[in-house]
């Protein structure tokens, strides 16, 4: 029987060896091959992460004024309770929130306002109601229940992580409340799914409590801030993505809306607003140095057209209500 040629013989491995007894040569190209297996990963992660970005890129254009502007006013309004200034100033400056950092420069804001309150004084009441003295939260006098009260009735939906479920006072126009597994949870998975079924709603409230959004004091909390920053950054790049999409289609301008609470903060809250009409973003104001977080209230109320001469020099970011909504200057 003729031999097979040296090329076609069956490569026998050899036998393992017991460690310490490997040569440099072939440490060093088991090496090269680990890191030529992560820079494969490494580099398709990245290609993923630069599409994302151009597909909101593409479709976050500067909103140009037409002759028939008029939608349903929407609202999406997401309250942290942990999230600080320093937090969200620091996030949005670096790398680490691609969305958030993008949609501030293509027409949304970010930055902080007043706080109405000393730490820990019913931060969220008086954030709800826009009124300083409130010490509780009265369902009717908060902007969920006064965009329900005018000539155009307003439905909501509120949404709560079940650990809270029974001690919030807050409903939806139903009279009821939803629940979400954990503030994690919506943000990893359940973001898309709650605004898909909320869709017919007008103004959805979502109530973040139990992220670690603080100050970053140590490498471990800055490590834990970076990463639940990150998780938030996630969701409202979906939450822009399907909302940019919608809006192509249906004739409504959604107002994505970002506050803390104020439990983390001396004398300010932090802010983020992003507005969408047509699948482009709105050109919103810079915060002025007066805004505070009795501005929230009105600005939802002038949103959806409820006592809008009343807050029209007191709203957060637009220009307009959300009817007929318009660019602000440059």
């Amino acid at each position: 029987m003729p031999k097979l040629p040296k090329a076609f013989k069956k490569r026998i491995p050899p036998p393992p060896r017991q460690p310490g007894t490997h040569t440099n040569a072939e440490v060093k190209e088991a090496l090269h091959a680990r890191a030529l297996r992560r820079t494969i990963v490494v580099s398709a992660l990245v290609v993923l992460l630069f599409a994302s970005l151009g597909v909101v890129s593409s479709i976050a254009q500067d909103y140009t004024d037409e002759e028939d502007t008029t939608s349903s006013p929407k609202m999406l309004i997401i309250t942290a309770t942990n999230l600080s200034p320093a937090a969200l100033s620091k996030t949005v400056s670096s790398n680490k929130a691609p969305f958030t950092r993008l949609l501030s420069t293509l027409g949304g804001i970010h930055g902080t306002v007043k706080r109405m309150a000393q730490q820990g004084d019913a931060t969220l009441a008086k954030l709800l109601s826009g009124d300083a003295t409130a010490t509780s939260i009265n369902i009717e006098k908060t902007f969920i229940s006064a965009i329900n009260s005018g000539e155009k009735k307003h439905t909501s939906v509120v949404v709560v992580p079940k650990r809270v479920e029974e001690e919030t006072t807050l409903r939806g126009s139903d009279g009821t409340v939803e629940t979400c597994e954990s503030p994690n949870d919506l943000l990893r998975y359940q973001i898309s799914q709650v605004l898909a079924k909320s869709l017919d709603k007008d103004l959805i409230y979502v109530q973040l409590d139990g992220l670690n959004l603080k100050s970053v004091e140590t490498i471990e909390v800055s490590m834990r801030v970076r990463s639940e920053m990150n998780m938030l950054d996630n969701a409202i790049g979906q939450i822009g993505l399907l909302l940019s999409q919608r809006t192509k289609t249906v004739k409504e301008n959604w107002y994505i809306m970002l506050v803390g609470q104020g439990e983390n903060a001396a004398t300010s809250i932090p802010f983020f607003g992003a507005v969408y009409t047509r699948g482009e973003l709105v050109r919103l104001r810079p915060l002025s140095a007066e805004a505070s977080q009795a501005d929230v209230y009105g600005t939802v109320l002038r949103w959806f057209g409820v006592n809008e001469d009343t807050y029209k020099d007191k709203s957060l970011g637009i220009c307009s209500n959300g009817i007929n909504v318009v660019n602000c200057p440059k």
